[in-house]
């Protein structure tokens, strides 16, 4: 059994369904950094945050920080400041939501389980936890669908199936592009409420869209991973319960009368 079957049943047995969204023949090998990698480039993101903040206008303060909205975004729920990336028309959050939600979760990196599939093998994961890891830390925290869709910080929403879409199509010839663009996409894994279980931390990077495939499930967007090299970028749909990350997209300005 290939590396690519066995995913697809690992994806079955959390509840995933999953479309292709671009070949994995036409896109380049993909390095993904790894943990020391990924919390270094993060450590200097907050640099830049507190460097631009310290040059911006006192006018535009966050909880008391100084901040610049044109190339970050305040959360004043907790004060925390995201960097942005303009990517075409749009204007997307350069790092995935962490903001405490009542339901709202973290994947956890002790006490770990197993369960037993006929085909994949062991399985192991993580419990989900409500308190602060160092995986919300690094990939932020994972959200059910219904939290998802009204989650995002003042002047951002949740992005659509058209919005991300219209983000990850000019990625189809140069997928390293994403990448380098500041999108910054993390494979944070996934969390399974029936399972309460967190996997496929650095395989793979779920995200919420707002739209719906039906009363039950949400469209998502997917980046999977083998071996820290890129392997699909796919479109699919998760039930609700499902807990993956948020990226926000900042809302169009608005016109004057």
């Amino acid at each position: 059994m290939t590396i690519n079957q066995k995913k697809r049943i690992a994806y079955a047995i959390l509840g995933l369904t999953l479309t292709l969204f671009f070949s994995c023949t036409d896109i380049p090998s993909l390095e993904f950094p790894g943990r020391d990698e990924v919390q270094q480039r993060y450590s200097s993101s907050s640099s830049e945050v507190s460097s631009s903040a310290q040059s911006s206008s006192s006018a535009y303060l966050c909880n008391g920080t100084q901040y610049n909205p044109s190339t970050q975004l305040c959360d004043d729920r907790d004060g925390k400041i995201y960097k942005l990336a303009t990517i075409g028309n749009q204007t997307w959050m350069a790092k995935n939501l962490n903001y405490v939600a009542t339901s709202s979760k973290c994947g956890g990196v002790k006490n770990s389980s197993t369960i037993e599939d006929e085909f994949f093998g062991t399985i192991t994961y993580y419990p989900l936890e409500n308190s602060e890891t160092t995986n919300c830390i690094t990939y932020g925290r994972l959200y059910n669908w219904e939290t998802a869709i009204s989650i995002c910080p003042g002047g951002s929403h949740l992005p659509d199936s058209t919005e991300w879409k219209e983000l990850l199509e000019k990625f189809t010839d140069n997928p390293t592009d994403l990448d380098n663009s500041g999108f910054a996409a993390l494979p944070g894994g996934v969390g399974n409420a029936d399972l309460n279980g967190f996997v496929f931390e650095g395989s793979f990077g779920s995200w919420w869209s707002a739209s719906e495939e039906d009363n039950n499930n949400g469209w998502d967007a997917l980046i999977s991973y083998d071996n820290r090299v890129i392997e699909h970028i796919l479109w699919g749909s998760n039930d609700k319960s499902t807990y993956l990350s948020v990226r926000c997209i900042k809302d169009p300005p608005q016109t004057g009368d």
